[in-house]
Protein backbone atom coordinates (compact mmCIF):
# COMPACT_ATOMS: atom_id res chain seq x y z
CA UNK A 1 0.00 0.00 0.00
CA UNK A 2 1.24 3.62 -0.66
CA UNK A 3 1.93 5.37 2.65
CA UNK A 4 2.84 9.08 2.16
CA UNK A 5 2.97 11.76 5.48
CA UNK A 6 0.10 13.40 6.74
CA UNK A 7 0.94 16.58 8.41
CA UNK A 8 -1.24 18.70 9.91
CA UNK A 9 -0.55 22.53 8.60
CA UNK A 10 -3.54 24.29 10.52
CA UNK A 11 -5.58 23.67 13.39
CA UNK A 12 -8.38 25.30 15.08
CA UNK A 13 -11.77 25.38 16.32
CA UNK A 14 -14.98 27.85 17.42
CA UNK A 15 -15.66 28.59 21.08
CA UNK A 16 -18.23 26.28 22.11
CA UNK A 17 -21.60 27.68 22.74
CA UNK A 18 -24.06 26.01 25.12
CA UNK A 19 -27.63 25.12 24.24
CA UNK A 20 -29.51 28.24 22.63
CA UNK A 21 -26.61 30.20 23.37
CA UNK A 22 -24.29 32.74 22.46
CA UNK A 23 -24.22 30.74 18.70
CA UNK A 24 -27.30 29.91 18.08
CA UNK A 25 -28.31 32.95 16.14
CA UNK A 26 -25.52 31.31 13.56
CA UNK A 27 -26.47 28.82 10.84
CA UNK A 28 -23.92 25.35 10.90
CA UNK A 29 -22.13 25.88 7.57
CA UNK A 30 -22.00 29.94 8.18
CA UNK A 31 -20.37 28.31 11.65
CA UNK A 32 -18.02 26.11 9.75
CA UNK A 33 -17.07 28.95 6.66
CA UNK A 34 -16.65 31.28 8.39
CA UNK A 35 -13.82 29.12 10.94
CA UNK A 36 -12.65 27.81 7.46
CA UNK A 37 -11.85 31.20 5.77
CA UNK A 38 -10.39 32.42 8.92
CA UNK A 39 -8.14 29.34 8.93
CA UNK A 40 -6.98 29.61 5.44
CA UNK A 41 -5.81 33.46 5.92
CA UNK A 42 -4.03 32.69 9.34
CA UNK A 43 -2.09 29.85 8.07
CA UNK A 44 -1.58 31.89 4.58
CA UNK A 45 -3.03 29.53 2.47
CA UNK A 46 -4.77 30.19 -1.01
CA UNK A 47 -7.91 28.77 -0.93
CA UNK A 48 -7.12 27.41 -4.43
CA UNK A 49 -4.52 25.10 -3.07
CA UNK A 50 -7.79 22.88 -0.99
CA UNK A 51 -7.98 19.84 -3.03
CA UNK A 52 -11.21 18.57 -0.61
CA UNK A 53 -13.02 19.05 2.10
CA UNK A 54 -14.33 16.55 4.74
CA UNK A 55 -17.01 17.62 7.37
CA UNK A 56 -18.43 15.26 10.00
CA UNK A 57 -21.69 15.99 10.95
CA UNK A 58 -24.40 14.00 13.14
CA UNK A 59 -27.82 15.26 12.79
CA UNK A 60 -28.40 16.48 9.09
CA UNK A 61 -32.01 16.84 10.07
CA UNK A 62 -32.38 20.72 9.48
CA UNK A 63 -29.62 23.84 7.69
CA UNK A 64 -27.26 21.17 7.56
CA UNK A 65 -28.76 18.73 5.03
CA UNK A 66 -28.51 18.04 2.00
CA UNK A 67 -24.37 17.71 2.44
CA UNK A 68 -23.18 20.51 4.25
CA UNK A 69 -19.63 20.18 3.40
CA UNK A 70 -20.75 21.45 -0.01
CA UNK A 71 -22.52 24.25 1.40
CA UNK A 72 -19.35 24.99 3.64
CA UNK A 73 -16.59 25.13 0.05
CA UNK A 74 -19.26 27.24 -1.58
CA UNK A 75 -19.84 29.78 1.29
CA UNK A 76 -16.22 29.94 2.26
CA UNK A 77 -15.12 30.78 -0.75
CA UNK A 78 -13.46 27.28 -2.24
CA UNK A 79 -13.14 26.87 -6.15
CA UNK A 80 -16.61 25.26 -7.38
CA UNK A 81 -14.33 22.35 -8.49
CA UNK A 82 -13.11 21.72 -4.99
CA UNK A 83 -14.63 18.13 -3.93
CA UNK A 84 -16.74 17.87 -0.37
CA UNK A 85 -18.55 15.36 1.28
CA UNK A 86 -19.98 15.01 4.54
CA UNK A 87 -20.45 12.07 6.95
CA UNK A 88 -21.68 10.82 10.12
CA UNK A 89 -20.38 8.56 12.57
CA UNK A 90 -22.04 10.80 15.26
CA UNK A 91 -19.78 11.73 18.00
CA UNK A 92 -16.67 10.37 16.37
CA UNK A 93 -17.31 12.18 13.39
CA UNK A 94 -15.23 15.16 13.30
CA UNK A 95 -12.23 12.18 14.13
CA UNK A 96 -13.67 9.94 11.17
CA UNK A 97 -13.40 13.08 8.67
CA UNK A 98 -9.63 13.00 9.29
CA UNK A 99 -8.93 9.88 8.91
CA UNK A 100 -10.30 10.03 5.71
CA UNK A 101 -8.56 12.66 5.15
CA UNK A 102 -5.51 11.28 5.62
CA UNK A 103 -5.52 8.12 4.11
CA UNK A 104 -6.01 10.18 0.90
CA UNK A 105 -3.35 11.70 1.51
CA UNK A 106 -1.02 8.51 2.29
CA UNK A 107 -2.55 6.94 -0.73
CA UNK A 108 -1.10 10.27 -3.27
CA UNK A 109 -4.74 11.28 -3.92
CA UNK A 110 -4.13 14.83 -2.67
CA UNK A 111 -2.36 17.08 -1.09
CA UNK A 112 -4.34 19.60 0.82
CA UNK A 113 -7.61 18.35 2.37
CA UNK A 114 -9.36 20.39 5.53
CA UNK A 115 -11.53 18.09 7.63
CA UNK A 116 -13.12 18.68 10.76
CA UNK A 117 -16.87 18.73 12.47
CA UNK A 118 -19.37 20.89 12.76
CA UNK A 119 -22.90 20.97 14.92
CA UNK A 120 -25.48 23.21 15.85
CA UNK A 121 -27.46 21.78 18.09
CA UNK A 122 -29.34 24.74 18.84
CA UNK A 123 -31.08 25.00 15.26
CA UNK A 124 -31.99 21.17 15.43
CA UNK A 125 -35.71 21.31 13.92
CA UNK A 126 -38.89 18.88 15.11
CA UNK A 127 -39.01 17.04 12.41
CA UNK A 128 -42.66 15.04 11.37
CA UNK A 129 -42.44 11.46 9.67
CA UNK A 130 -44.79 12.18 6.59
CA UNK A 131 -46.14 8.33 6.40
CA UNK A 132 -47.00 8.05 10.63
CA UNK A 133 -47.05 11.65 11.24
CA UNK A 134 -44.87 11.34 14.36
CA UNK A 135 -42.75 14.16 15.59
CA UNK A 136 -39.40 13.90 17.28
CA UNK A 137 -36.79 17.10 18.21
CA UNK A 138 -33.95 16.14 16.48
CA UNK A 139 -31.50 17.96 19.05
CA UNK A 140 -29.98 14.77 20.08
CA UNK A 141 -30.64 10.74 20.54
CA UNK A 142 -32.71 8.19 19.07
CA UNK A 143 -36.15 9.03 15.99
CA UNK A 144 -38.10 7.50 14.17
CA UNK A 145 -36.64 4.22 15.97
CA UNK A 146 -37.05 0.84 13.88
CA UNK A 147 -38.92 -1.37 16.26
CA UNK A 148 -37.31 -4.63 15.12
CA UNK A 149 -33.79 -2.75 16.55
CA UNK A 150 -35.31 -3.96 20.51
CA UNK A 151 -34.43 -7.53 18.35
CA UNK A 152 -30.82 -6.71 18.99
CA UNK A 153 -30.11 -4.51 22.10
CA UNK A 154 -31.88 -1.89 23.76
CA UNK A 155 -32.14 1.26 22.08
CA UNK A 156 -30.70 3.23 25.28
CA UNK A 157 -29.89 6.75 25.29
CA UNK A 158 -26.47 7.94 25.86
CA UNK A 159 -27.21 8.70 29.79
CA UNK A 160 -28.34 5.38 29.90
CA UNK A 161 -25.41 3.52 28.51
CA UNK A 162 -23.32 5.26 31.01
CA UNK A 163 -25.34 4.29 34.05
CA UNK A 164 -25.27 0.80 32.65
CA UNK A 165 -21.65 0.97 32.30
CA UNK A 166 -21.10 2.27 35.74
CA UNK A 167 -23.44 -0.32 37.73
CA UNK A 168 -21.99 -3.13 35.73
CA UNK A 169 -18.58 -2.19 37.06
CA UNK A 170 -19.91 -1.09 40.31
CA UNK A 171 -18.54 2.40 40.16
CA UNK A 172 -17.45 4.71 42.97
CA UNK A 173 -19.39 8.14 41.93
CA UNK A 174 -17.06 10.41 44.30
CA UNK A 175 -14.94 9.19 41.60
CA UNK A 176 -16.76 10.38 38.39
CA UNK A 177 -17.44 13.85 40.39
CA UNK A 178 -13.96 14.18 41.11
CA UNK A 179 -13.07 13.72 37.81
CA UNK A 180 -14.83 15.97 36.23
CA UNK A 181 -14.05 18.40 39.17
CA UNK A 182 -10.38 18.21 38.02
CA UNK A 183 -11.43 19.18 34.45
CA UNK A 184 -13.11 22.22 35.50
CA UNK A 185 -9.96 23.24 37.77
CA UNK A 186 -7.67 22.65 34.84
CA UNK A 187 -9.75 24.53 32.27
CA UNK A 188 -9.58 27.66 34.74
CA UNK A 189 -6.08 27.15 34.69
CA UNK A 190 -5.92 26.91 30.85
CA UNK A 191 -7.96 30.34 30.41
CA UNK A 192 -5.78 32.52 32.85
CA UNK A 193 -2.62 31.55 31.40
CA UNK A 194 -4.65 31.92 27.80
CA UNK A 195 -3.97 28.24 26.55
CA UNK A 196 -6.97 27.90 24.58
CA UNK A 197 -6.38 31.59 22.19
CA UNK A 198 -4.44 29.06 20.35
CA UNK A 199 -6.94 26.91 19.48
CA UNK A 200 -9.91 29.50 19.22
CA UNK A 201 -10.79 31.47 16.35
CA UNK A 202 -13.57 33.62 16.78
CA UNK A 203 -16.67 34.47 14.59
CA UNK A 204 -16.36 37.64 12.86
CA UNK A 205 -20.43 38.57 14.80
CA UNK A 206 -19.47 37.07 17.59
CA UNK A 207 -19.80 39.86 19.97
CA UNK A 208 -19.02 38.81 23.25
CA UNK A 209 -16.45 40.05 26.01
CA UNK A 210 -14.20 37.09 26.29
CA UNK A 211 -14.69 35.02 23.14
CA UNK A 212 -11.66 32.37 24.36
CA UNK A 213 -14.30 30.91 27.30
CA UNK A 214 -16.49 28.31 25.94
CA UNK A 215 -19.83 29.03 27.39
CA UNK A 216 -20.89 25.63 28.68
CA UNK A 217 -18.36 25.97 31.35
CA UNK A 218 -19.41 26.22 34.80
CA UNK A 219 -17.43 26.91 38.04
CA UNK A 220 -18.39 24.36 40.19
CA UNK A 221 -17.48 23.91 44.03
CA UNK A 222 -16.43 20.01 45.03
CA UNK A 223 -19.66 20.36 47.48
CA UNK A 224 -22.18 21.63 44.72
CA UNK A 225 -21.39 18.67 42.36
CA UNK A 226 -22.71 16.15 44.86
CA UNK A 227 -26.15 17.76 45.24
CA UNK A 228 -26.52 18.06 40.95
CA UNK A 229 -29.30 15.60 40.02
CA UNK A 230 -29.04 12.89 37.83
CA UNK A 231 -29.66 12.95 34.15
CA UNK A 232 -32.12 9.64 34.29
CA UNK A 233 -34.80 9.45 36.24
CA UNK A 234 -33.62 6.57 38.18
CA UNK A 235 -29.75 7.07 37.42
CA UNK A 236 -27.35 6.94 39.73
CA UNK A 237 -24.13 7.94 38.54
CA UNK A 238 -24.55 10.71 35.87
CA UNK A 239 -25.51 13.85 36.78
CA UNK A 240 -25.29 17.26 35.17
CA UNK A 241 -21.99 18.05 36.94
CA UNK A 242 -20.13 14.83 35.37
CA UNK A 243 -21.24 15.13 31.83
CA UNK A 244 -20.58 17.42 29.12
CA UNK A 245 -23.27 19.97 28.29
CA UNK A 246 -24.51 20.18 24.21
CA UNK A 247 -24.10 22.82 21.97
CA UNK A 248 -22.72 24.25 19.24
CA UNK A 249 -19.50 24.98 17.44
CA UNK A 250 -17.22 23.41 14.63
CA UNK A 251 -13.66 22.71 14.72
CA UNK A 252 -10.92 22.04 11.12
CA UNK A 253 -8.01 20.68 10.45
CA UNK A 254 -5.66 21.41 7.53
CA UNK A 255 -3.80 17.70 6.27
CA UNK A 256 -1.35 18.40 4.24
CA UNK A 257 0.96 16.32 2.29
CA UNK A 258 5.11 16.27 2.49
CA UNK A 259 5.13 17.29 -1.25
CA UNK A 260 2.47 20.36 -0.21
CA UNK A 261 4.51 21.63 2.27
CA UNK A 262 7.84 21.91 0.79
CA UNK A 263 6.51 23.90 -2.74
CA UNK A 264 4.60 26.17 -0.56
CA UNK A 265 6.90 26.66 2.44
CA UNK A 266 3.92 25.83 5.10
CA UNK A 267 5.14 24.33 8.64
CA UNK A 268 4.02 21.42 9.55
CA UNK A 269 2.47 21.61 13.65
CA UNK A 270 2.34 17.22 14.14
CA UNK A 271 1.96 14.65 11.98
CA UNK A 272 -1.19 11.84 11.84
CA UNK A 273 0.64 8.81 12.43
CA UNK A 274 -1.79 6.27 12.93
CA UNK A 275 -5.23 5.69 13.50
CA UNK A 276 -8.03 3.08 14.17
CA UNK A 277 -11.89 2.44 14.36
CA UNK A 278 -13.55 0.21 16.21
CA UNK A 279 -17.11 -0.80 17.40
CA UNK A 280 -18.25 -2.64 20.39
CA UNK A 281 -22.14 -3.28 21.91
CA UNK A 282 -24.17 -0.38 21.93
CA UNK A 283 -24.64 -0.63 25.80
CA UNK A 284 -20.77 -0.30 26.29
CA UNK A 285 -20.32 3.17 24.51
CA UNK A 286 -18.48 4.62 27.25
CA UNK A 287 -15.84 1.82 26.50
CA UNK A 288 -15.67 2.35 22.90
CA UNK A 289 -12.42 4.80 23.12
CA UNK A 290 -10.34 2.21 25.51
CA UNK A 291 -11.14 -0.08 22.66
CA UNK A 292 -9.77 2.08 20.15
CA UNK A 293 -6.47 2.94 22.08
CA UNK A 294 -6.30 -0.83 22.58
CA UNK A 295 -6.50 -1.78 18.63
CA UNK A 296 -3.95 1.48 17.67
CA UNK A 297 -1.11 0.00 20.23
CA UNK A 298 -2.01 -3.63 19.33
CA UNK A 299 -1.39 -3.32 15.92
CA UNK A 300 1.00 -0.62 15.46
CA UNK A 301 3.26 -2.54 18.41
CA UNK A 302 2.96 0.71 20.47
CA UNK A 303 4.39 1.11 24.36
CA UNK A 304 1.19 3.30 25.90
CA UNK A 305 3.66 4.03 28.79
CA UNK A 306 5.60 6.01 26.01
CA UNK A 307 2.65 8.06 25.12
CA UNK A 308 3.07 11.59 26.09
CA UNK A 309 -0.74 12.51 26.46
CA UNK A 310 -4.27 11.94 26.48
CA UNK A 311 -6.88 13.99 24.55
CA UNK A 312 -10.55 12.46 24.98
CA UNK A 313 -13.68 14.44 23.73
CA UNK A 314 -15.95 12.83 26.36
CA UNK A 315 -19.28 12.60 26.88
CA UNK A 316 -18.55 11.94 30.46
CA UNK A 317 -15.95 11.39 32.76
CA UNK A 318 -16.91 7.92 33.38
CA UNK A 319 -14.36 7.87 29.86
CA UNK A 320 -11.53 9.15 31.22
CA UNK A 321 -11.77 7.21 34.28
CA UNK A 322 -12.10 4.35 31.90
CA UNK A 323 -9.11 5.17 30.23
CA UNK A 324 -7.00 5.59 32.92
CA UNK A 325 -7.93 2.68 35.13
CA UNK A 326 -7.53 -0.11 31.97
CA UNK A 327 -3.68 1.59 30.45
CA UNK A 328 -2.66 2.68 34.28
CA UNK A 329 -2.64 5.85 32.54
CA UNK A 330 -2.57 8.43 35.16
CA UNK A 331 -5.08 11.32 34.70
CA UNK A 332 -2.89 14.16 34.76
CA UNK A 333 -1.78 12.74 31.30
CA UNK A 334 -5.41 13.08 30.07
CA UNK A 335 -7.04 16.20 29.24
CA UNK A 336 -4.44 18.45 30.66
CA UNK A 337 -6.27 22.21 29.87
CA UNK A 338 -10.00 20.65 30.30
CA UNK A 339 -12.41 18.55 28.71
CA UNK A 340 -15.53 18.28 26.94
CA UNK A 341 -16.84 18.59 30.50
CA UNK A 342 -16.18 22.07 30.95
CA UNK A 343 -16.33 23.22 27.10
CA UNK A 344 -19.49 21.17 25.89
CA UNK A 345 -19.80 18.79 23.41
CA UNK A 346 -21.69 19.96 20.48
CA UNK A 347 -21.23 15.76 18.84
CA UNK A 348 -19.06 16.23 15.31
CA UNK A 349 -17.62 19.40 16.70
CA UNK A 350 -16.84 17.64 20.56
CA UNK A 351 -13.41 15.39 18.87
CA UNK A 352 -11.99 18.37 17.29
CA UNK A 353 -12.14 20.14 20.43
CA UNK A 354 -9.34 17.15 21.29
CA UNK A 355 -7.30 17.28 17.90
CA UNK A 356 -7.06 20.91 17.72
CA UNK A 357 -5.35 20.85 21.43
CA UNK A 358 -3.00 17.65 21.12
CA UNK A 359 -2.35 19.19 17.58
CA UNK A 360 -0.78 22.77 19.47
CA UNK A 361 0.29 20.44 22.33
CA UNK A 362 2.69 18.82 19.93
CA UNK A 363 4.15 21.69 18.06
CA UNK A 364 4.52 23.18 21.28
CA UNK A 365 7.10 20.49 22.77
CA UNK A 366 5.06 16.75 23.13
CA UNK A 367 6.72 14.10 21.52
CA UNK A 368 3.69 12.30 20.74
CA UNK A 369 -0.23 12.26 21.59
CA UNK A 370 -3.51 10.56 21.25
CA UNK A 371 -6.84 11.65 20.57
CA UNK A 372 -9.73 9.79 20.70
CA UNK A 373 -13.63 10.00 21.14
CA UNK A 374 -16.52 7.42 21.70
CA UNK A 375 -19.75 7.04 19.89
CA UNK A 376 -23.51 6.29 20.41
CA UNK A 377 -24.32 3.04 18.82
CA UNK A 378 -21.04 2.29 20.19
CA UNK A 379 -18.36 3.17 18.36
CA UNK A 380 -15.05 4.57 18.57
CA UNK A 381 -11.72 5.91 17.07
CA UNK A 382 -7.85 6.86 17.87
CA UNK A 383 -5.66 8.76 16.47
CA UNK A 384 -1.40 8.96 16.89
CA UNK A 385 -0.12 12.37 16.24
CA UNK A 386 3.87 12.77 16.83
CA UNK A 387 5.82 15.87 16.38
CA UNK A 388 7.45 16.52 13.62
CA UNK A 389 11.60 16.13 13.13
CA UNK A 390 13.14 18.88 11.96
CA UNK A 391 15.12 18.96 8.63
CA UNK A 392 16.34 21.61 6.06
CA UNK A 393 14.42 21.07 2.93
CA UNK A 394 17.16 21.84 0.48
CA UNK A 395 14.68 22.83 -2.34
CA UNK A 396 13.09 25.29 -0.67
CA UNK A 397 15.35 26.35 2.77
CA UNK A 398 12.45 25.67 5.17
CA UNK A 399 12.21 23.72 8.27
CA UNK A 400 9.51 21.12 8.12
Amino acid sequence: MIRKSVHIVGAARTSFGKLNGRLSHIRPDDLAADLLKQLLSRNNINPKWVDRLIIGCSNQAGEDNRNIARMVSVLSGLPFETHAVTLNSLCTSGLESIIQGARCIALGEADLIVCGGVESMSRSPLVTSSISNKTFDSTIGWRFVNPKMTDFCPTYSMPQTAEWVCSTLKLDKNKLDDLAFESRERYEKAIANNIHQQDIISHSTELVPKPYIDEPHRVLSRNLMNKLPFIEETGRYITLGNAARIGDGAGLVLLASDSFIHEYGVPSLAKVEQWSSVACHPNDMAKASTTAIQKLIKEHSLDIHQIDAIEHAESFSLQTYLISNEFKFHTDRINRHGSNISTGNPISAGPMRAMVRMTHLIHNGLENGLVTSSAGLGQGTALLLQKVELRVCVFCQIFT
